[in-house]
């Protein structure tokens, strides 16, 4: 985030310099008038490539799972970086656009920085960085309200720019918490309590040495998860996404590289994997889903936003209100704004691809396992709609095959090929771990169903012996 901040400042002194010695005033003036209006248009395509490419990373399993990451990379960091630039060149002004329009198109920027709901982190390293994140926010919204101070004029496009900005910053909030809360030591934290101290000179080590003890002994109580899971109100569909949830609570301790063990009797009762009552394709399923709960948890805002629904519900209401109010005063006062056709068409792209996102963030939030799991009940009248609502989507989870494709590396080729090859040498000084190599190398294979009973019923047989 930081680095982003300063190459984005030296982007811009180099960009004066060059436009000053190098090309003629016809270039510079279509520059200047373009420049502005074109950067803030690209930040919100890559926030709806964004969203794209998040929903594909998660899904896509295939041969160009390669491209995917290193699209989706690109898209993560340069919706960032752009965002950042864009801060940059406004806080410089320009001579091509009204200060009134320059504080109003600042808070989208805030926005944008905010990322979307499927992808607030890349990588696990993006979730240990928090703090980095944390203090970059800090300079940015700095930088936003230091431009609205110095920008600020007599006009309406100031007052509607308020709503934006506290829709911006919570926002913005809201992806620090995200990952904040993503990060491993905060997991270990939320995934069990640590014991209280009776010495408070305990050190943390002691601590982490008495909590990791605690866990090997099994510290979930299976008790709080059989009214969850037998609830008569519930369908089966809905009774199998919640004992995912359940394997998926019990195993979270392996996702932070806790030693975790469990009594025989408490593993049948809280492992749902038994070949008389579930097939081998329900079974591949189930772990599917568990593993699309991790990634959510790990990269995404889907677990913050139920974890603290009430917090998450109230910052949805009030980012998509803002938006709401500002769209509605604009429309009903552009008319007196005098300003260009062209920035009046920017102004309202920026303001109904905000509505948008904002809208389809909340569709999908609806339509999620974690929302589905917690209130498709049928005895509620409340809920009676929802139900109706996703019982479509509830019968296409649970028919699923599961996971479909698995990846084969080819070891062989790898050490034979990749390391004879002049062009892997040159690769080693962008890529010094391998991975194009390693990727190059793996194709990913159909998973037989008979594939699925062999292994499915291996494992069911190990665990009786």
């Amino acid at each position: 985030m930081l680095f982003a901040i300063a190459i984005s400042l030296l982007y811009v002194e180099i960009k004066d310099s060059v436009l000053k010695r190098v090309f003629s005033e016809i270039v510079k003036k279509f520059w200047s008038k373009w420049e502005l209006r074109s950067m803030v248009m690209l930040s919100l395509i890559l926030q709806f490539l964004l969203v794209y490419f998040g929903r594909k990373r998660k899904k896509y399993t295939g041969n160009w799972v390669p491209l995917i990451a290193v699209i989706a990379w690109l898209i993560y960091f340069s919706a960032d970086w752009m965002a950042t630039l864009v801060l940059s060149t406004l806080l410089r002004g320009s001579s091509e656009l009204k200060e009134g329009l320059i504080v109003f198109w600042t808070p989208f920027l805030l926005w944008h920085l905010g990322s979307p709901y499927n992808i607030t982190a890349y990588s696990l390293e993006d979730n240990e960085l928090w703090l980095r994140h944390f203090l970059g926010m800090f300079f940015q919204i700095g930088e936003a309200i230091y431009i609205y101070v110095r920008f600020r004029s007599n006009t309406t496009l100031n007052a509607m720019a308020i709503p934006l900005f506290i829709g911006g910053v919570l926002k913005f909030l809201e992806r620090i918490w995200a990952l904040r809360c993503a990060n491993p030591k905060q997991l270990m934290k939320y995934f069990y309590s640590s014991p209280k101290k009776e010495n408070p000179s305990t050190s943390d080590s002691a601590a982490r040495s008495e909590m990791r003890e605690m866990i090997r002994t099994g510290l979930f109580d299976p008790s709080e998860k059989r009214g969850f899971i037998g609830d008569p109100r519930i369908t089966s569909e809905v009774r199998f996404l919640r004992e995912v949830d359940s394997a998926f609570e019990v195993f979270k301790p392996l996702f932070t590289d806790l030693p975790f063990q469990i009594s025989k009797a408490f593993h049948d009762e809280m492992v749902f994997l038994n070949p008389s009552t579930r097939t081998a394709a329900e079974a591949f399923n189930f772990v599917k889903i568990e593993l699309e709960f991790l990634y959510d948890l790990l990269y995404t805002k889907n677990p913050l936003q139920h974890r603290h629904h009430i917090v998450s519900l109230a910052l949805r209401c009030i980012c998509f209100f803002s938006l709401l109010s500002v769209l509605i005063a604009f429309s009903v006062l552009y008319r007196k704004i005098e300003d260009s056709t062209v920035d009046v068409v920017v102004t309202y792209t920026l303001l109904l691809g905000a509505v948008w996102l904002e809208s389809y963030s909340f569709y999908m939030h609806i339509r999620s396992k974690w929302t589905i799991l917690r209130y498709a009940v049928r005895g509620h009248k409340r809920l009676k709609l929802y139900c109706r609502l996703v019982q479509n989507r509830l019968y296409l989870i649970k028919s699923q095959e599961g996971i479909q494709k698995m990846a084969q590396h080819d070891f062989l080729e790898y050490c034979v090929k990749a390391k004879a090859s002049q062009f892997a040498q040159i690769l080693k000084f962008i890529d010094p771990g391998d991975l194009l190599q390693k990727f190059w190398y793996t194709k990913w294979k159909e998973v037989d169903i008979e594939l699925k009973k062999f292994i499915y019923n291996h494992l069911c047989c190990g665990s009786d012996d």
